[in-house]
């Protein structure tokens, strides 16, 4: 290895799944294994969407698992094209999709004489791609030609050791390509790495030097952002919601430190509406670490700008501190700094940072969390858009970067967003102070549905005046019943369409006509909240005969005067009309 560093890294870094295949290590992953009932020349199953657009499948897999099986993990292998979910007693357990590296689902740990051997288990396979089911591109037509095929369904033992080793493998071939060639860190895990292939004895333990000296921590936490529609409409964003946090409640109760990040409340709602059951278990979760203290975070990874009056926004609600990712995907300038204060038109500043991982998306890898600028980071971990978030192997990588030679001392451990800024609080008076965020992947961003911008902008002025005047009789009769709830509804499904790929429109058609349909509701339900208003308060002046359709209120609904040019149809003669003041 002294003489041949360079060839050696090279071939390491060449062992990709089919390479581990050849030298017999990735095949030992799964031990014994049953194979699916069904017959060789129905393998791979094929199955075609009967009415294509966003066709759903259930199969019912029944299990029987081998009495010999006893005391070892069993998995139920299972890859399929598009997204699934195993269902277990009527409730989501396990999201299955491939792409996320999630493809199998742990039915026991270690399996016990007292439990059941045999079990039923459905799965939910959506006929779509994560990125929608667009027949040439993203944003296309529904592929009608389109066919799924169901490639593996088995009945598995898992090989604990074999994994650990892989993983271990992983971070060494990671560590030694980060550091460099001639870095004396470097070479050791080089030389450890390629004895691990030599060898190739899954039973052999593999051991590290004693940790640096560096201070610096990466603070991680599990994340999985979800598109609330961009290139599938809003109701596959639920079934991607379910599929990911099933998946997040899995990995929380095999491993107590882990924690989880998510902002987007309305997929919190649409977890509690169609799956009551798994977002019990979330509350449950969600209640072991909530903290006393106030959530003043703006948690915002995507976006399509940085508008310089957010930070005085922010600073009027009482939020201190910021967490943004985009930035970093800027094409020509490199943002020179991962935390900053963000200072805004009026000089208001917020504490902001910018993860150096450059993604909301990363898998835990070595290059991802290196990163020396400050002394503390974020590192936000999980497949997004539905692929399962956060996998076991994302957080073993995690786990030995904390004690790893090379890596900083502090390491890597599992934090919180308010845990995270409070440390940052402390470094304060170093950092630097950044006016203008300008975002370069987005440069000119602006809409090829202009319906949903008019829509969203009419929206909002009958929601407002019907909000004021329904306040101002609320003011002048104590009888008046406050339409509160049906303006919560309203107001959810704007906002709903303000998610930023709908409303400027870098979404598929499904998500336009969604868009527009919840319009039109706010229209029509926005517009008879405003006349129940108005008719509760100028009831007596309002005429009730035919004259009705004659009649004409004003009313100024925002706070200053206004004077505006009013247009109404009527005959073409001269006429006046006399307002009373």
């Amino acid at each position: 290895i002294l003489k041949h560093e360079r060839l050696i890294q090279k071939d390491l870094e060449s062992l990709d799944v089919i390479g581990f295949i050849a030298c017999h290590l990735y095949c030992r992953l799964f031990g014994d294994t049953c194979s699916w009932c069904l017959s060789p020349a129905s393998r791979p199953l094929m199955y075609v969407p009967v009415f294509f657009r966003w066709w759903t499948y259930w199969f019912k897999v029944e299990l029987s698992i081998p009495r010999e099986w006893v005391g070892k993990e069993v998995h139920l292998l299972w890859e399929s094209d598009g997204e699934g979910m195993a269902w277990r007693d009527a409730q989501p357990v396990q999201g299955l999709t491939k792409e996320g590296e999630k493809n199998s689902y742990i039915l026991t740990d270690s399996l016990r004489d007292a439990e059941p051997h045999s079990l039923i288990v459905y799965v939910e396979v959506a006929c779509n791609g994560l990125f929608g089911a667009g027949k040439s591109s993203l944003i296309a037509s529904s592929d009608s030609d389109k066919k799924f095929t169901l490639h593996k369904a088995e009945l598995v033992v898992f090989s604990r050791d074999v994994h650990e080793l892989l993983v271990d493998f992983e971070i060494l071939v990671d560590m030694a390509k980060l550091l460099g060639q001639g870095n004396q860190r470097s070479f050791q895990m080089l030389y450890v790495a390629n004895q691990m292939v030599n060898l190739l004895d899954v039973t052999d333990s593999c051991t590290f030097s004693v940790v640096g000296e560096s201070q610096h921590t990466i603070h991680a936490m599990g994340h999985c952002l979800i598109d609330s529609a961009w290139l599938w409409p809003y109701k596959k964003s639920i079934c991607k919601c379910a599929r990911s946090w099933v998946n997040v409640v899995r990995m929380m109760e095999k491993n107590p430190e882990f924690t989880f990040v998510c902002s987007q409340a309305q997929q919190f709602e649409w977890v509690r509406n169609w799956y009551p059951g798994l977002y019990t278990q979330i509350e449950d979760y969600v209640e072991m670490v909530r903290s006393e203290q106030p959530f003043c975070i703006f948690w915002l990874p995507d976006t399509f700008g940085y508008s310089a009056q957010l930070p005085q926004l922010m600073h009027g609600c009482g939020i201190r501190w910021f967490l943004t990712q985009k930035l970093s995907w800027s094409l020509v300038n490199t943002f020179p700094h991962s935390t900053i204060f963000w200072e805004g038109i009026d000089g208001s500043q917020v504490l902001t940072h910018f993860p150096p991982g450059n993604s909301y998306d990363l898998k835990g890898q070595v290059e991802e969390v290196n990163k020396g600028r400050v002394n503390h980071s974020a590192t936000l971990f999980g497949f997004g858009v539905g692929r399962g978030g956060r996998t076991q192997k994302m957080l073993d990588r995690l786990k030995r970067m904390s004690d790893t030679d090379g890596l900083p001392r502090s390491g890597v451990q599992m934090s919180t967003p308010d845990r995270f800024f409070s440390v940052l609080e402390k470094e304060k008076t170093q950092l630097f102070i950044w006016i203008e965020l300008f975002l370069e992947p987005h440069n000119g961003t602006y809409t090829t549905q202009a319906q949903i911008k008019k829509g969203s902008r009419e929206c909002d002025r009958i929601l407002h005046d019907a909000e004021v005047l329904s306040s101002f009789v609320l003011t002048q009769k104590n009888t008046f019943q406050h339409p509160s709830i049906k303006l919560k509804h309203l107001w959810r499904l704007l906002l709903l369409n303000q998610f930023h790929d709908v409303l400027l429109g870098s979404c598929i058609q499904l998500v336009v006509e969604d868009a527009m349909r919840y319009y039109a509701e706010i229209c029509s339900m926005g517009g008879l909240l405003i006349k129940d208003a108005i008719r509760s308060l100028f009831g007596e002046l309002l005429p009730t005969g035919p004259e009705t359709e004659e009649s004409l209120l004003v009313l100024n609904t925002l706070p200053w005067e206004r004077t505006e040019v009013i247009s109404r149809t009527g005959a073409k003669t001269l006429g006046a009309i006399v307002l009373p003041i």
